[in-house]
């Protein structure tokens, strides 16, 4: 049977199939809250790209995940 919470690229590398987007997501407060309480509920894939202009609020939630033992490197 399949592990269907992450798929198989053809170079080996899994990603989980369920991620966090954060696009339109306004830096003011509500993705760090999202971000963070997802991490801490399983996610670990979030969709970031630098025009969405709120990876400061997303780091802080990584940052504080990680002090957390939530998420590891």
């Amino acid at each position: 049977m399949a592990d269907s919470k992450f798929v198989t690229f053809n170079n080996g590398q899994k990603y989980p199939n369920l991620g966090l987007g954060t696009w339109q997501s306004p830096p003011d407060g509500s993705v760090y809250r999202a971000v963070k309480g997802a991490l801490e509920n399983g996610y670990r894939h979030l969709d970031c790209a630098y025009i969405y202009q709120n990876q400061e609020e997303i780091g802080k939630a990584i940052t504080e995940c990680l002090e957390a033992n939530v998420v590891s490197y």
